[in-house]
Parts: structure tokens; sequence; C-alpha cells
């Protein structure tokens, strides 16, 4: 078919389904460097069994959040120690899935004083809302 000046092209989008691409939408409207982020509870506990004769302190330190100290004369609960883990809230934004996982490592005084702590670069991973600190996850004593 042959156009000329007067001729008149017509589309007809009735049909058609936008797909936007969230990810690069927000990479449009927030700068990379940006640092919001959103607190995700997560909860801590222990049993008195793992403080057993020698360990007096058991300090948990989120990578992204709080340290949380468990002492062996406090009373513990089932519902464990509540505190937070630090998440990009772009996470949340664009519905990515949470598994749930963050990064801890443990230290411990012992009755004698001394301090025991896993190596400053040794990060441990958790993949739930509670941590239960038992003898495995704490350092070598």
């Amino acid at each position: 078919m042959a156009l000329n000046p007067s001729s008149e092209v017509i589309f007809d989008l009735s049909g058609v389904e936008v797909l936007a691409d969230s990810s690069a939408i927000w990479s449009k409207i927030v700068l990379p460097q940006s640092t919001m982020t959103y607190k995700r509870k997560v909860r801590i506990n222990t049993l008195k069994a793992t403080f057993g004769d020698r360990i007096e302190v058991i300090s948990i330190d989120l990578k992204l959040g709080d340290t949380v100290n468990l002492l062996k004369d406090t009373p513990l609960t089932p519902e464990g120690i509540p505190t937070h883990v630090v998440t990009p809230i772009q996470d949340l934004i664009l519905r990515k899935t949470d598994d749930g996982s963050f990064e801890y490592r443990s230290l411990v005084i012992l009755n004698d004083g001394r301090k025991i702590e896993d190596p400053e670069s040794q990060w441990r991973s958790e993949q739930s809302e509670m941590l239960w600190v038992t003898n495995s996850n704490l350092p070598p004593i």
C-alpha cells in the first residue's frame, strides 16, 4: 500500500499489556548509593544448658543489626529476645524473596573472665526468624 501525505497510521493497542521492569524503574528514581533500609525482626534464644558450668555471658553480634547479650542468670522465655537486622528497602519495594537469612558472630565470656570469640572475618549464617544459640554455634572453648 502506498502512503501519501494525507495517509494516517493507526495502531490498535487495546490488547497490549505493559510489563514494567521494576528494577529498572527503581534504579531511575533512587540514587544507586542510596542507603535506605528497613528493620526486620529476629529473635535470639538459648537454653540454660548451653551455659554449662563455665560460660557466664553469650554475646551475639548481628552483622547488620544489634548485639544481644545472653546472661547466665537472666530468665529465658520461649519467645526469645527480640532484635532487628537491617535489610535494604529495595528488597521490600521490589518484592524480592526474603529467605530470612542473616549473619552473626558469637563471643562467650567464661567464669574465669576469659573472652573467646569467633574470628573477626568469620560470620555464621542463620535462615530463620529465631536464632537458637547452642554449643555448636559458639566458638570452641
